[in-house]
């Protein structure tokens, strides 16, 4: 009797060590695909060369490390505010305080040296390429609540979502001048 007591005994003992090894095994795949994600994702090295590529020509390399920092933080946030944007920057680089992060987005924004319209020329050309061809949709919309007009031309990509390239807002009073 005291046999079948151990035997049942060992028999558990081999069904725990092979849960064990099976929640272990399982633990290293959730690793590697948490660092496989990350890998792929974009760092702040991948966005400073993206960056300097489309905007280089027309913009001071500070002007190109900033935009490639409010983009960081732009992608790692969830709310399009000066304060969350700096502070998702400031946590996915670890460098310096969540201050400091909110203080360069919003001299960035308020950066009177910064063209829009440069930029979207930029932004145009890096995005269109050499194509010799492309289709595109333009939106008009407007705003009664606060009398802003918005144009938008999309580019149509070949899984049929649109990227916005160009946008123009304007208030209604602008355009009964015109």
């Amino acid at each position: 009797m005291n046999t079948h007591k151990f035997s049942k005994r060992k028999a558990s003992n081999k069904k725990d060590s092979s849960r064990d090894n099976k929640s272990k095994r399982l633990q290293a795949r959730a690793k590697q695909a948490r660092q496989l994600r990350l890998s792929r994702s974009l760092d702040e090295r991948s966005l400073v060369r993206i960056s300097h590529s489309i905007f280089s020509r027309f913009l001071h390399h500070k002007q190109v490390l900033s935009i490639a920092l409010v983009t960081l933080g732009i992608i790692f946030t969830a709310r399009m505010t000066i304060h969350a944007i700096g502070a998702a920057m400031a946590k996915k680089r670890r460098r310096g305080s969540m201050k400091h992060g909110i203080k360069q987005v919003d001299r960035f924004m308020s950066n009177k040296k910064r063209c829009p319209v440069e930029m979207m020329h930029c932004l145009v050309r890096a995005i269109v390429g050499s194509k010799k061809s492309i289709d595109v949709t333009m939106d008009w919309t407007v705003f009664d609540d606060d009398g802003q007009t918005t144009l938008v031309l999309s580019l149509i990509m070949k899984h049929g979502r649109a990227i916005p390239i160009v946008w123009y807002t304007h208030s209604e009073k602008q355009s009964k001048q015109i």
